[in-house]
Order: C-alpha cells, then structure tokens, then sequence
C-alpha cells in the first residue's frame, strides 16, 4: 500500500489572547530543553476603547484631576474604585460607566473611594453577550459578543430585571463602538467604520447605518470633542474630515500621528488622547502631520501599569492592570505583581496555585483560568496562596475531554473529539457542570484562537474558520464561516487582526474577504522568512520569532514581490524559546526567565528594551511547554510515542524525524504518522496511519524506515509511506472500511455478569470503603469498594485519576463494586458505559 506524501498538515499552534506562541521544535518535543511553564497576558487592546482586557487581580480605575506630568512624577489622579471584575470603561460628561467580566455594566455616582470601600456605582445591566461600552451626550450603548449593538434608555435594574435597552444593529461583523456628538459608529472586522443616521432596527432589519471609510488598516475608532479618529495597525492616527464613501472611494480622512508605538485612542474634554506600548499616555495639541512629522503630542503620564484611557467633559481616566501569569513545571501558577528584578532578585511573583494536577492555563481580562490533566476547568477568585492553601479556584466544568482552553471575551474549551465548547457563566454545582454551550462538533479542529469577542479555529487540513454567533442547534453546527483552505496552514494567532504562518515561514494577514467557493483571496503576505518558528499578537501588533532567537515587530508594510522589509528586531538572543503578546511583548528564555518589552528596538548589536521578571525554573526540570502538549496532544493514552530518524547520510541539514501518535479516542481510534524537521522542528507532514482499538494499552508503536520508505504497523495492517502517487480514492475508501471492521470486532467488550454494570469516571473523592466519581455527562456515583477491596481487585488509586467500576447499582445509585481498576484519563478512551 502506497500512500501519497501531504505536506504542512496538523502543525497548529494557538495563541488566544495572551498566550504564548511555541516554536514547531517545541510543540513536538524534539528539543526537551525548555522549562514547562507558559506565561499568559492581560490587557490585549481591542478595536474599540471599551474593549480593554486588563489580566489583574488588582484593577484599579482612576480619574485625571487636571495636573501633568512634572519630569518623572505624575501625581494627578484619584482613586474610584477597585473591583477585580472591571474590564472596560466609558465617559460622557460628568458621567463614566464601567463593564465587569459577568457583562453587568454600572454607573458612577461620583463618590470615590475611601478607605477600602468603593461604593459609588450603580447597575444598569445584566447579560452575559456584552463585551464593549461608550458613551456619549448623555447616552450610553453597548457591544454584545453576537455583534447587536444596544442603547441604554434610562431605566436601571430593578432586581434582576434590566429592560432599558434598544436594539440598534444586528451584523456579527461588528467588533467596536464609539459615540460623540449625538454620533455612534462602529467598527467591523474587514476594517469599516460606520456611523448611525438614527434609525433603530425593526425585527431583524437594521438599515440606520452609513459607510464612513474602508480600509483593512483599521483596527481602532474613537470619537468625541466632534471628532471621529481611528487608529490603523501601522500605528498611524487618522481623522474623519466629514466626507462619507462615495462607492469604494473614502477620502475623507487626514493623518495625525505616524507611531508604530500607539496602542489605544480616547477622546476627554475635545481632546485626543493615545496609549503607546510603553504605558505612556500623550495628548494632541492641534497640529496634524506634516509629510513624515507629527510634532502635535504633550505627555501626560508614563506608567508602564496603564492599559486603557477613556474621558469625559468631566475628565480622563485610565485603567491599570497587572502584567503576567505564568506556570511552573510542578503546576504551581504564579501572578506577576508589577515589581521589577533588582539584580538577581525578582520578588513581583505572588504565588495563587500550587496544583500538580494543573496543565494549562488562559487568560480574558483580569480573570485567569487554568486546565488540569483530567480534563476539569478552573476560575481563579482573587485568593492568593497562604501557606500551602490556595483556595482561590472555583471549578467551571469537569469532562475529561478537555485538551486545550482559550479566552478572550469568552472562555472556550476544545475537546479531543474536536468539538468547540463557551462558557455560559454557571460553574459547577451539585447537578454538575451544566455552564456550556456546543459550538462546532468537528473531528478536524486542531487548534482555535480567540481576541475580543472573535473565535477563530484551524483544522489539520489547514483550513480556517470563524464564529458566526450561531451556536449547535443538535448535531448541526452551523455558525462558522471558512477564511482560508490551505494545507499550508501551521498555526493562528489573533489581535485585533487575524494571523497564520505556513509551513513554509510565511506570515499572513487576514483581510476580511471570507472563502467564496474553493477561492479564498482574503489574506496578504507580511514576511516569507524560513527561521519563523512563531508568532504571537496583542491587540494590533504582530511579532515573530526565529530560529536564532532574534525577535521582530511587524511595521506595517506588507510584502512587495520578494521584499518583505516591515519588520524591526527587537531582541537577537539566542536564548528566547517563546514570545507572548497581550498589551506588552514578553519572551522566555531557556532558563525559564521571564522578560518584558519596554519599547527600545535594536540599534545594531544592542538591543537593550528588556526587563527581567524573573521565574527562572530549576534547570534540572525540563520537558514541554503547555502549548507543545496541546498541538501534539493528539492522544487520549499516557503521553509520548516512539521516534526513527532518517536522513542522506552524506548532506547535512537532510535529517527527519518520524513519530507515531497515540490514538485520540476509541473509536475510530486512529494513530497517525508525523515526520519533523530535525533542524528546526518545522512539520513536514502528517497522515493516518492504521488503528490502535485495544485502548486500554498504550499504543507502543516504532515507525521504521528503510530505502525511502516508512513502515507502521498496528492493528491487523502494515501501511506503508513513500514517495509517489499515492492511493485513489477507491483504495482509500477500501482501507477506511477494512479499519472500521477491525476496530469494531476488536473493541467488543467482554460480558458482565448478570446485574452487574460497568461505569467509567474520575475520582473525585476516596475513603476506605467508598469513592465519588464523576462520569463523563459530569453527574457524581457513590461507589461502595467494599467487596471489591475484600476480594483484592480493587486497583491503586487517587483523587484525578480515571477508574473502570463493574458492580451492581443499587436504588439509591450506588455502586457495590466487584472490582475497581485503573482506566486510561480521558473519556474518549473509555468505552460506552454499560
């Protein structure tokens, strides 16, 4: 059997929100070298002022009280409140609104804090769907994550009752909002920006809006003081002059600032006001560009904790964040406190877990959530460690399908099943963990990414996809929409726009042309380079990194033929093994160290714009990154499989490694074939290579290469690789029955004796004579081991592992266990319960 060679499949990679983008080398093990813990950011600035994320336990919002900087201090700012749930804020006048992670929003009444209390807010909302706010003249509107966009028309909340809102548009490309003047425009995703001509939508038609510009560069809106601006990924600042599109023409705009630096816009009391990446807060002071220069900018602030601005006639105020979360080899988690290192010592490190169990972990906002080996989902509360307690989690689900998690507006899991999951917003309870909703229910999903209130997935073909807003309606899941069908495709990454890179090296930026048909023109080149290994995005920046270690900031220049000049080196160290992008750029070392960007390039050989975090992991512990577990994790068995090595014998560079994944489920139980790179770990291909239904054992399999050809074998069949032609389809479709068959026939599981059931699940809880599991539907069985301890078929346990119980079940539910034995950890391992 010949089967054909396919490159670039099944090399994904994520980075949602802020996570780490791991190298190819990494995600298959290939160099062991690096310390297992991943870095998660806060703070990624969306297209909008009221889409701030800010990762901290310790959010702060404070108000300008009219006094700027004098050399380095800064003193003009007053305290309003200090609640963990802030993500976003709004002014108008006298008034300024904030949108907690639960999707209430509330309104200052103007009291600030005092002592340790802030009572000076009042709700005027409750849903779940809002991810953005703005407000202006007295009005306030909101940004639901379907794309609705509401106005607020004065009544607060009673209760829980929150009807005072009017729907003005419905188009799931919206993705920011800005209000000033009586005006409120928005943003879409293909870079558009619209303004309202004041009629409200009637049923599903929502006709009251009017194009203002057209340009795939914008990734940011906001207005006030009369004006409209918006920032483009390029770092330049526009302003609207007030000429509308006339068909694809749109030239009503002028350029005041040219700053690849700039990360976020507000407008206060008329005034436009910028973020750069550094923290600094600038001011506009009339003067647009002129040819290259833009002198028009005062400096207010300079402190590196500020994420968001947003103002009012009634004044500026800016949010502050924390900046890091990482994880340690032995599943501690640990939040970065905002205390730069001093010399060898790094103490802005506060440990809140400290749970071997843990796998993996994400970031939205200030929240922080984190993934165990057994496949439970977990939210952080705001409690540190004390001691060897850390009771500040509280758990949101508990299947063990779950392999890979991402946040952005929203928290969504992937499953080994590829099914896509989001989280609804009820935590486990008695009943179990009922809080989420289906998404997409397909064996091919790899890898999903997610920023703002956008989902994007990657599947093993290299095919590209967005979420729509519809979520499964039964086994239909019709919600998403194709972006790009190229086997090409190796891992995604999403800002404020959308990123893959290729196999190949190359970087591509989406822009906003979806799939029509089998054409999918919608992306531009931005750099064809064979030492990219990665790349990461945070709101509208993009960054890379190589092989070498060096890193590099795209500029805003795509490429032009073989040009591909838009980037600036950041760092040329060859040290850095991962890069991660929220409002700041991070990168780790090979000695688990932790760096912050602070905003100097390269000049030459120096590149000096580094500050040490600390987190240096013990050398002596070294094995992957969470990232690397979750693209390879392609098994539901124990982790690892076994390697060859071929190459020419007699030409450097030509060496490739092969490598045999477990299988992923029982049924159809497939192990599949990969061959790597050996000099930079880059995939070269992937494929089914035959069946392992016996799922209880691992699947032990050596692939062997001889004269071009690799050889596999597993369940009743030998394939084998080579180059050529390949199968046809008829040949395919021959071997795809032949492995059901023999998946089927081996998988029939032996007979129980009568009354006597068999029950999968995770120990939740173990005492003599007794254990809790949880099924894999997340409902909890009493389990009474009694007989099964007495008669010695009851296996060694522990709370997070999976066990096989046969017994009788009784009328209240409880199992009298005949025998208790280990079962392999996921659930799609296990066979029907029975």
């Amino acid at each position: 059997m010949l089967m054909d060679r396919i490159h670039g499949i099944d090399g994904s990679t994520s980075t949602s929100g802020g996570s780490f983008a791991t190298p190819p080398r990494q995600r298959y093990g290939l160099l062991a070298r690096y310390a297992r813990f991943v870095l998660l950011l806060g703070a990624a600035l969306l297209p909008s002022r009221g889409e701030c994320f800010a990762q901290s336990a310790d959010v702060t919002i404070w108000r300008y009280t009219g006094t700027p900087c004098a050399g380095a201090s800064c003193p003009g700012w007053q305290m309003l409140d200090d609640n963990t749930k802030t993500v976003g804020l709004a002014a108008s006048g006298n008034s300024l609104y904030q949108l907690h992670d639960d999707g209430t929003i509330w309104m200052s009444t103007g009291v600030p804090c005092g002592g340790t209390g802030c009572p000076g807010w009042q709700m005027l909302d409750d849903n779940t769907k809002a991810v953005a706010i703005d407000a202006d003249g007295g009005k306030l509107y909101q940004l639901h994550d379907d794309g609705t966009i509401w106005m607020y028309t004065g009544t607060p909340c009673a209760g829980a009752s929150c009807p005072g809102w009017q729907m003005l548009d419905n188009n799931t490309r919206a993705v920011g909002i800005a209000a000033d003047g009586g005006s409120l425009y928005q943003l879409h995703n293909d870079g558009s920006i619209w303004r309202y001509t004041g009629t409200p939508c009637t049923g599903a038609s929502c006709p009251g809006w009017q194009l203002l510009d057209d340009n795939t560069k914008a990734v940011v809106v906001a207005a006030g003081g009369g004006g409209l601006f918006q920032l483009h990924d390029d770092g330049t600042i526009w302003r609207y002059t007030g000429t509308p599109c006339s068909g694809a023409s749109c030239p009503g705009w002028q350029m005041l600032d040219d700053n690849h630096k700039t990360v976020a816009l507000t407008v206060a009391s008329g005034d436009l006001h910028q973020i750069h990446d550094d923290g600094t807060v600038w001011r506009y002071t009339g003067t647009p560009c002129s040819g290259t220069s833009c002198p028009g900018w005062q400096m207010l602030d300079n402190n590196p904790r500020t994420t968001q601005i947003v103002g009012g006639t009634g004044g500026l105020y800016q949010l502050h964040s924390d900046l890091a979360v990482r994880m340690h080899t032995d599943g501690s988690i640990w939040r970065y406190a905002g205390i730069l290192c001093t010399g060898s010592s790094c103490p802005g490190w506060e440990r809140i877990d400290d749970n071997p169990a843990g796998s993996g972990i994400a970031a939205a906002g200030k929240q922080i959530f984190q993934l165990h080996n057994e496949g439970s989902i977990w939210r952080y509360t705001g409690t540190a460690c004390s001691g060897v307690s850390c009771p500040g989690w509280e758990r949101l689900d508990a299947n063990g399908q779950s392999v890979d998690i991402a946040a952005g507006d929203k928290l969504y899991q992937r499953h080994l099943d590829g099914s896509i999951w989001r989280y609804t917003g009820a935590p486990c309870g008695g009943a179990g963990c009922g809080g989420w909703e289906a998404l997409d229910d397909n064996p091919s999903t790899k890898a999903i990414a997610t920023a703002g209130k956008q989902l994007f997935q990657l599947h093993s073909d290299g095919s590209i996809w967005r979420y729509l807003g519809t979520p499964c309606s039964g086994a239909s899941c019709p919600g998403w929409e194709m972006l790009d069908d190229n086997p090409m495709g190796a891992a995604i990454a999403a800002g404020d726009d959308l990123y893959q890179l290729h196999g190949d090296g190359t970087i591509w930026r989406y822009t906003g042309t979806p799939c029509s048909g089998a054409t999918c023109p919608g992306w531009e080149r931005l750099d064809d380079n064979t030492r990219t290994v990665a790349i990461a995005a945070g709101g509208k920046q993009l960054f890379q990194l190589h092989n070498d270690g060096t890193i590099w900031r795209y500029l805003g220049a795509p490429c032009s033929g073989n040009s591909c000049g838009g980037w600036e080196m950041l760092d040329d160290n060859a040290q850095s093994v991962a890069i991660a992008a929220g409002d700041r750029l991070f990168q780790m070392h090979d000695d688990g160290t932790v760096w912050r960007y602070t905003g100097t390039p390269c000049s030459g050989a120096s590149c000096g714009g580094w500050f040490a975090l600390g987190g240096a992991a013990s050398p002596s512990i070294l094995a992957l990154s969470r990232e690397s577990l979750s693209t390879l994790r392609t098994s539901g068995q124990d982790g690892g499989f076994f390697t060859s090595v071929s190459s020419n014998g007699t030409q450097a560079g030509t060496a490739v490694i092969w490598a045999v994944a477990r299988p992923a489920n029982a049924n159809p139980a497939l192990v599949t074939l990969y061959a790597l790179d050996a000099a930079n770990g880059r995939q070269l291909f992937a494929e089914d290579a035959g069946t392992w239904p016996n799922t209880g054992g691992n699947a032990n399999i050596v692939p062997t290469v001889s004269n071009g050809r690799v050889f596999i074998a597993s369940n009743k069949e030998l394939a084998i690789f080579g180059l050529g032609a390949g199968m046809g389809a008829e040949e395919r479709a021959g071997v795809a029955q032949a492995r059901a068959q023999a998946v089927q026939s081996a998988a029939a599981a032996p007979a129980l004796e009568p009354d006597q059931h068999e029950v999968f699940g995770i120990v939740e809880s173990q005492a003599p004579g007794q254990l809790t599991i949880r099924k894999r539907d997340g409902t909890l069985v009493k389990v009474d081991t009694t007989r099964a301890e007495q008669q010695k078929t009851m296996g060694v346990l522990a709370v997070g592992r999976a066990a096989a119980i046969r017994g009788a079940i009784g009328a209240d539910g409880t199992i009298s266990a005949d025998s208790v034995i280990r079962a392999k950890g996921a659930a799609p391992m296990w066979p029907a319960d029975r």
